[in-house]
């Protein structure tokens, strides 16, 4: 069932998506992270005429399928996860600029919670990115120790 609702919830995000790049000439990634500002704020933004009204009502109508302020947050996380990588793969990005699997991020906190996390530590990415690996970490250190972490 959980399966279902993620595959509905990239479904949505992927053909509005898919709708823009069509109407507008871009970027698969732009037209996600467009995509998912607009449903965030519930209003497809139109400038300058575009996206066209057409697409404007096929984005509104997706928009409507999902009461997206009261998804999962893990739901989210895994559907925009599958958007992202299929916005990679179609913009054919290099290697580093693709998402720490979530693999990398269970071992991690494995590796953090078999050497002895303390309860004042804090845990820094330098370089992240997407946010993937700190939230996988964080995630699996709250279920461990099941008790919530301060993330600078």
């Amino acid at each position: 069932m959980m399966q279902d609702k993620i595959t509905l919830y990239f479904n949505l995000l992927n053909n509005s998506a898919q709708l823009l790049v069509a109407d507008m000439d871009m970027t698969h990634t732009d037209a996600l992270i467009e995509i998912m500002e607009d449903f965030s704020q519930q209003k497809v933004r139109q400038e300058n005429g575009q996206p066209s009204a057409d697409v404007v009502k096929k984005i509104e109508m997706a928009m409507t399928e999902v009461d997206w302020q009261h998804i999962s947050t893990i739901d989210l996380r895994k559907a925009v996860q599958l958007a992202v990588l299929n916005a990679n793969r179609e913009d054919q990005l290099p290697a580093n600029y693709q998402i720490t699997p979530d693999g990398i991020g269970y071992l991690l906190a494995d590796l953090i919670d078999k050497t002895g996390f303390v309860d004042n530590a804090k845990i820094a990415d330098m370089t992240v990115g997407s946010g993937n690996l700190l939230w996988t970490v964080k995630n699996l250190l709250q279920k461990i120790k099941k008790r919530d972490f301060y993330w600078p």
